[in-house]
């Protein structure tokens, strides 16, 4: 058994006394890395926040405002053209915008409502956590 005493000139390692010589370590005998304290945690979840939470639109509310407009986009779009005479027929018949419209109209309400919602729930839950009323 033999002791290592000292530490090398800029090493990375130090000495810790009393450790034995082994081969399953990568360092020199004796030592092991020096620990740096550089990290820093981060604050505790009940921690005072500087500001005031701001109100956040939910993704459900953005995807209903997506469907919405790509839904009921392509016949309005046929609707406007034909009023303002931009289409051969001044009666046109878009079946295919007209099913598409039918069928993505309430979905996209009931998402904008329902993200809406969500989004006051969240946002009155983050005030009442700081304390404001």
């Amino acid at each position: 058994m033999h002791r290592c005493s000292g530490t090398a000139m800029n090493s990375e390692y130090e000495t810790v006394p009393g450790l034995q010589r082994s081969t399953s370590c990568c360092a020199a005998p004796g030592t092991r890395p020096r620990i740096k304290a550089t990290t820093t945690l981060p604050p505790p979840a009940n921690a005072a926040m500087d500001s005031p939470p701001r109100f956040k639109l939910t993704r459900l509310f953005w995807i209903g405002l997506a469907l919405l407009v790509l839904g009921t986009g392509p016949l309005l779009a046929i609707v406007l053209a034909a009023e303002l005479g931009l289409l051969c027929d001044p009666d046109p018949n878009p079946i295919g915008p007209g099913l598409l419209a039918f069928f993505t109209f309430w979905p996209a309400v009931i998402l904008i409502g329902w993200g809406l919602v969500a989004s006051l729930v969240r946002y009155r839950r983050a005030m009442q956590q700081i304390g404001s009323p």
